[in-house]
């Protein structure tokens, strides 16, 4: 490691450094903040001048996400006051080091494997601000530090702890405390003694209790207590009594309440926001909200069975600005039953909570103060022109999902919605927009009409609006755009149109729209487009970016483009039949700095092609069938990247990149024999990136890379090279990459590679090694020599590869590891030795990867012994890509005795080669995975007991794909869905998801909701069949879109890719055949039918049990 002398900051976050032992002296006066996280750092050395406890004046040290195991007391600077160890190896807090640090004000240690806090005394008091001790493995807590250490801001959340003894947190003299995402199932009368006076927040969400404990109660001071997340099903009267002047927030969120509890909120004078959501409040809402609502400001009611909201259910509530009623079952708002929020509602949600076809207009009428109003997906299809007359200051309007089929006109009017900035109108029923339906709207930014119906966009649909503003209207079947559709819209950013049934395109679309300052982008990809035409009358339209990718254009249109040639900046016409480039075509286009013609039918390039485009930075030829490139072709100044992989040519003129900077060259799959040198020389001193793979070259001489001094990149694989100049890189000393895989070699690779003393990493895969080979290469940190014919690897090698971190030696003919000299390469991180006829792994198989964090041991069914132990010394090891050998002898091999020496192992990936999964985990899954990946092409059942033991209290993401699992038992996942669970079921055989396999009982998901799949659920590459379960599949996903994701508060371009990426996930109509994406897909009277199918199924349960007892 190496730094910089007298600067006050240094950051050198995630270089995978692994020691700091360095001398530390020209930084001891001036250093204040030291940033070293994210690397492989193992200990803290203390020797002198070699130790951080020499840096005077550093106050700040982060060594997250390391792998520390102990820091000694003197091994960090006496100054620091904030000191961060989140995420290491730690089993105990560093008590020593605590009491040696006498300024400390914060101390970070989330994450480590700590299981108790010290009852140890200090020397002296000690006063932090913040001690973080979250995500461990404590599970009590009782007399911590025997009340010598005060600490404003405790954080024990995800930890083991199931319960809170009296005096837990005597002395601590703590502000808040944070207990939330425990197993809490008791609070003891006082266990909060000596806080009374103190605590002022508490956070005891997701745990397991069932009622509020005294000893919440005795605290007078409280004004932040969330108890979301637990089994609370009544709150007593005087709960709060003790804090009824202070409390400020309460949650109450996920719990069992049937009611709101007025009674006990009675009197909180100060309560500014409150929490009910997802509990079993029923019915209609009539509670009054006198005594206590009068500072009311946020209300969250979403995810109850609320059906009614009664005259009089917010009486008192003159304050409320935000209020949230998704997620309901609301059938009637009577009219007056918002109006004591009249002056003050600022925000509405009801999304996923209306049941009712019309505008709730009445109800709605009083609240002139919103700002933000949201009634997405419902049941809405009719709005009247007076509609949102009511609504002067609102700015966000979100109907989508709703089944509207018209927007009447003038229902947004420019003399009423003066401040409106973002519609959302997406995944509705809309068949066209009639003129001035977005008409004089001046703070419109944004309009988003994607998933409808809309097939004609009529003129002046979008007139007279000035702001700078984005349109988007993909995903349509949009055939036709009157002329001036789009008119007076002078600062138009962008106009999405991808994904329709547009056959042509005019400019004659756009008047007045786009200036010269601000040009817009247009997207036209996706369509049927054969014919783009300019304006009929001249408008100057002025457009930097277009997408014309996946149409039917058979020529590049130069007469539409040549309207707005003086803005053009990035032209993507990919995916066409283009097949004819003529000369001088892109001359006027000046300013282009991206054109883009990827996979065209292009044949042939005229020598002029391209002239002109003297800003051109990238240029993108690929998977075309060009043969031939002429003198000077690519002449082109500013050219940065090339791209002319998959195309036939042979050879490249002598002149053809005269006068470019090209720093990227990418040729691969084409038809070379030999490496085009000779043009390399117009670019000898810009080239970086070569890639010549996928050709037939056969031959290198010393005289080939002699003009390219400066190339750090060089792919030469799946050629046809055999033998090797000694000499051949002489002159490319600065070579980072160099890739020979598929070539199969004969070479000194000592002498050959002697000059690249610069190479970091370096594929030699199918080369047909028959021995590993002395490469004396100092720098290399990657090695790939999968698919050859090792079966030894001698200590020499090693030696010369001293800094080697990542090494693939997978698909060779090794047979056993015994006797390999790792500790020569103390650095390998990364070990692969899949596919090879190994027949013993032990112990020493492994002895000296002390550092390995990633092991693949996948498909070796030579395999005839797996010591448990085998692992035991890979302590580093985060990443485990194992199998099952269920030939192997159980004595010989449990998959279980090995994970239960693999304490620190975060993800695992098991290739079960059985047809069943059962017991073979034997719950022995390490206590901080979070990644399990189970494939296998013979699995086709899984036992409901098979992941017992998974700890599911964090997050979780479980992977089963690539299997021949055709269901899951009912339940399988939802015992692991608490709040953090993401599921992918990718590519297996799955015909049906249905509710029973991610919740307790079908209808549990309309209660809790998606939250407890934050991740979500993939399954694409399924076999799914159109059924009422995919319809509640497709329920789920966009529910999980609006609730989990929060789809409406992301970036416009971040939605539609997620968006898109969920519609991958399709299923296939038995009757018509085709293929629907899931998200969208509905089924009318699947309600009653799963009905009926869910009484059915427990009148069968019934009778079978009547007849199994008889």
């Amino acid at each position: 490691m190496q730094y910089p002398y007298n600067c006050f900051f240094l950051s050198a976050r995630s270089n995978r450094i692994h020691t700091v032992a360095v001398d530390w002296r020209g930084l001891k006066q001036t250093l204040t903040n030291l940033y070293l996280g994210n690397n492989d750092i193992s200990f803290l050395p203390l020797m002198p001048y070699l130790s951080m406890s020499g840096l005077e004046r550093l106050a700040w040290l982060n060594l997250e996400n390391n792998y520390i195991t102990n820091v000694e007391a003197n091994s960090v600077p006496f100054t620091l006051k904030t000191l961060s160890l989140s995420h290491n190896l730690l089993t105990g807090v560093p008590f020593d080091l605590m009491d040696n640090l006498k300024d400390l004000n914060a101390l970070f240690l989330r994450g480590n494997y700590i299981e108790t806090i010290p009852s140890n005394k200090f020397t002296t008091k000690k006063v932090l601000e913040k001690l973080d001790l979250g995500d461990n493995s404590i599970k009590t807590v009782m007399n911590i530090f025997s009340g010598s250490l005060i600490v404003k801001d405790l954080n024990l959340d995800s930890n083991g702890i199931k319960m809170i003894p009296a005096n837990s947190f005597k002395g601590l003299n703590c502000q808040r405390i944070n207990l939330s995402k425990n197993r809490i199932d008791i609070v003891s009368d006082r266990a909060f003694f000596g806080l009374s006076n103190y605590l002022e927040f508490i956070d005891l969400s997701n745990n397991k209790l069932h009622s509020i404990s005294k000893g919440i109660k005795q605290l007078k001071k409280l004004k932040y207590l969330y108890l979301a997340g637990n089994k609370i099903s009544t709150v007593s009267d005087e709960s709060f009594a003790n804090f009824s002047q202070s409390l400020r927030a309460l949650s109450l969120s996920g719990n069992r309440l049937t009611q709101v509890p007025a009674t006990s909120l009675k009197n909180l004078k100060k309560l500014n926001h409150l929490n009910l959501g997802y509990n079993k409040i029923e019915g209609p809402l009539g509670t009054n909200y006198v005594q206590w609502g009068e500072s009311l400001n946020t209300l969250l009611l979403m995810g109850n069975k609320i059906t009614r909201i009664k005259s009089g259910s917010f009486k008192n509530l003159n304050q409320v600005k935000e209020l949230s009623l998704s997620f309901n079952d609301i059938s009637q708002l009577d009219e007056t039953c918002f109006e004591p929020m009249s002056k003050s509602l600022e925000s509405l949600e009801i999304s996923f909570g209306l049941k009712m076809a019309e505008f709730p207009e009445a109800a709605l009428k009083p609240l002139s103060q919103l700002i933000w109003m949201a009634l997405d997906w419902n049941e809405i299809k009719i709005l009247t022109r007076t509609t949102l007359y009511s609504f002067g200051n609102l700015q966000y309007l979100n109907l989508d999902g709703n089944r509207i089929t018209d927007v009447p006109e003038f229902f947004f009017h420019s003399s009423i919605h003066k401040n409106i900035r973002d519609i959302r109108l997406s995944f509705n029923q809309l068949h066209t927009l009639e003129p001035y339906t977005f008409s004089g709207l001046k703070e419109l930014q944004s309009v988003v009409l994607s998933d409808n119906r809309i097939t004609f966009i009529n003129e002046n649909a979008f007139q007279n609006l000035p702001n700078a503003l984005t349109i988007v209207l993909s995903d349509n079947a949009i055939t036709r755009i009157a002329p001036r559709a789009f008119a007076n819209i002078p600062n138009l950013a962008k106009l999405d149109l991808h994904r329709n049934s547009l056959k042509d395109f005019s400019l004659g679309a756009l008047k007045n729209v786009s200036n010269q300052m601000h040009p817009m982008t247009l997207n036209l990809s996706s369509n049927l487009i054969t014919y783009l035409a300019p304006a009929e009358t001249y408008y100057p339209v002025y457009i930097k970016a277009i997408d014309l990718r996946f149409n039917q254009l058979s020529k590049v249109p130069l007469h539409f483009l040549n309207a707005f040639n003086g803005s053009l900046r990035t032209l993507q016409l990919g995916y066409n039949k283009i097949q004819h480039l003529d000369d001088y075509l892109f001359e006027k286009f000046t300013n282009m700095d991206s054109l883009h013609l990827e996979h065209n039918g292009i044949v042939g390039l005229r020598q002029n092609t391209f002239h002109g485009l003297k800003n051109l930075q990238i240029l993108d030829l690929s998977h075309n069938h060009i043969e031939q490139l002429h003198i000077q072709q690519f002449s082109l100044k500013n050219l940065r990247i090339l791209d002319l992989r998959h195309n036939h040519l042979r050879s490249i003129p002598r002149d053809a990149f005269q006068s470019t900077r090209l720093e990227r060259l990418i040729l691969a799959n084409n038809d070379f024999v030999v490496i085009p040198a000779t043009p390399l020389i117009e670019i000898s001193y810009t080239l970086r990136l070569l890639d010549l793979s996928n050709n037939q070259i056969e031959h290198l001489d010393t005289t080939m890379f002699t003009d390219t001094p400066l190339l750090t990149d060089l792919n030469l694989s799946n050629n046809k090279l055999t033998l090797l100049p000694d000499n051949v890189f002489r002159s490319v000393g600065s070579l980072v990459r160099l890739n020979f895989r598929g070539n199969k070699l004969r070479a000194n690779f000592k002498e050959l590679l002697h000059y690249l003393q610069r190479l970091r990493y370096l594929d030699l895969a199918e080369t047909g090694l028959k021995f590993a080979p002395h490469l004396s290469l100092p720098r290399l940190i990657s090695l790939n020599m999968s698919g050859n014919e090792l079966d030894r690897i001698r200590e020499p090698f090693l030696e010369s590869v001293p800094k080697l971190r990542t090494l693939d030696i997978s698909r060779n003919l090794f047979t056993n590891l015994s006797g390999i000299a790792w500790h020569m390469a103390p650095f390998i991180s990364e070990l692969d030795i899949s596919r090879n006829p190994i027949k013993i792994l032990t112990k020493d198989s492994f002895m000296g990867l002390d550092n390995l964090q990633t092991l693949n041991v996948q498909h070796l069914h030579d395999l005839q012994r797996f010591d448990s132990d085998s692992l035991s010394k890979c302590k580093h090891l985060k990443w485990l890509r194992i199998q099952t050998w269920p030939m192997i002898e159980k004595y010989r091999f449990r998959l279980s005795r090995i994970l239960s020496t693999l304490n620190h192992l975060q993800r695992l990936s098991v290739m079960v080669t059985e047809v069943k999964l059962s017991d073979q985990f034997g719950e022995a899954f390490p206590p901080k995975l979070k990644t399990l990946e189970i494939s296998g092409s013979k699995l086709r059942i899984l036992d409901e007991g098979c992941l017992d033991g998974l700890d599911s209290s964090r997050e979780l993401a479980i992977h089963i794909h690539d299997t021949k699992v055709k269901s899951f038992p009912k339940g399988f996942f939802a015992k692991f869905a608490k709040g953090g669970l993401s599921l992918d079921l990718r590519a297996n055989l799955v015909e049906n998801f249905g509710p029973e396999l991610f919740y307790k009982y079908p209808t549990q998901w309309k209660e809790i909701g998606t939250k407890v799949i934050s991740g979500g659920i993939n399954v694409k590459d399924n076999p799914v069949v159109c059924s009422c379960k995919t319809k509640w599949l497709g329920e789920w996903m966009r529910r999980y879109l609006r609730e989990s994701l929060q789809l409406h508060t992301m970036m416009l371009e971040t939605n539609q890719q997620v968006v898109a990426t969920m519609k991958e996930a399709i299923c296939f109509h038995n009757v018509t055949g085709q293929r629907l994406p899931i998200l969208t897909y509905d089924q009318p009277g699947c309600q009653i039918s799963l009905a009926i199918r869910t009484q059915t199924n427990f009148g069968l349960i019934a009778a079978v049990i009547v007849i199994f007892f008889r």
